[in-house]
């Protein structure tokens, strides 16, 4: 079976998704997701990132998870680096049904 290739997941800028409505997930090196109080994000990615409004937190993966193999992290974002980051990098983010 071949792999399908989406260009758009490449594309710099949010990639929200609905898996209700049966949409697939965005393949992109980096995750996120807003907190319930809506004041900052959380990130999660391969890569390392730096600068202000990024704090790394400490995480546990559950044993032989993807995340977990290929050594992700976890950060929690301001708005404000989170505006930096979309225009930088391609973000996958789940957008549930209420």
């Amino acid at each position: 079976m071949a792999n399908i290739i989406y260009l758009q997941d490449y594309l710099p800028g949010v990639h929200c998704y609905t898996p209700e409505m049966g949409e697939r997930k965005p393949v992109t090196k980096m995750e996120a997701r807003l907190s319930h109080d809506g004041k900052h994000y959380f990130v999660d990615t391969p890569l390392e990132l730096k600068g202000r409004g990024i704090l790394e937190n400490s995480v546990t993966w559950v044993d032989g998870c993807r995340k977990q193999l290929e050594n992700w992290r976890s950060y929690r974002v301001t708005p404000a680096a989170f505006a930096k980051l979309e225009k930088q990098y391609s973000i996958s983010m789940e957008c549930l049904l209420d």
